[in-house]
């Protein structure tokens, strides 16, 4: 699934929260609450619904088993090593059924993830390109010319979010609930539809060991 194309403002989301709310001054409602809900919204709708891709490459090292996933990642997709895709599995299955030898190297076939760390095996023999395929935090923004660090079918969620969190400041409840219902809802909506559209995402990390 390509990532859409973001292309709305922090500024945008401000004009439209302030004059929503009646503050366009930004008397009650300040730039600086708005960046901060705003990075919240970006970051709970990508946990929700991981819709950022990332490309993370690195090179193997002879003999050594562990790499570092990317900082910024939400869920991995896939691992390369050499072009060649390998096969998720986890801890058990390489120690037990496989009765893999923790020295053993070769052409990496499996990876699997601990500790936040991912594990290939056998470990690499030489040097190899190793690829790493995931869905990726939201950039975050600071200031208002900065792009939204989610796609603009987003926006709506962002700025609902927003409301929600200036209802919340203000004590008027029933709107932060309503801006709150509007949000999870729609958001939903968004997340079935992708998966409806494209499939679901494949989970690669072993829940068991996480």
């Amino acid at each position: 699934m390509p990532t859409p194309t973001a292309t709305r403002t922090l500024a945008d989301v401000m004009t439209f929260v302030k004059r929503q709310f009646g503050d366009e001054s930004g008397v009650q409602i300040t730039d600086s609450d708005i960046t901060r809900w705003v990075n919240q919204a970006q970051t709970e709708i990508v946990n929700k619904n991981p819709i950022i891709q990332a490309t993370s490459t690195a090179n193997t090292v002879a003999g050594q088993q562990t790499y570092d996933i990317p900082t910024d990642i939400i869920q991995l997709e896939s691992v390369f090593v050499d072009g060649m895709i390998m096969e998720p599995s986890n801890f058990e299955t390489i120690r037990g059924q496989l009765g893999a030898d923790t020295g053993t190297q070769g052409n990496p076939q499996y990876w699997y993830v601990w500790a936040n760390k991912i594990y290939l095996w056998p470990k690499p023999s030489q040097v190899w390109t190793l690829e790493v395929n995931y869905s990726k935090m939201p950039n975050r923004v600071t200031s208002s010319a900065d792009l939204l660090g989610v796609p603009d079918r987003y926006f709506d969620r962002v700025c609902e979010y927003t409301m929600a969190k200036a209802y919340e400041l203000d004590e008027d409840w029933s709107a932060h609930s309503v801006q709150r219902q509007t949000f999870e809802d729609k958001l939903n909506e968004a997340n079935n539809s992708d998966k409806v559209n494209w499939g679901a995402f494949p989970v690669a990390f072993d829940a068991e060991y996480e």
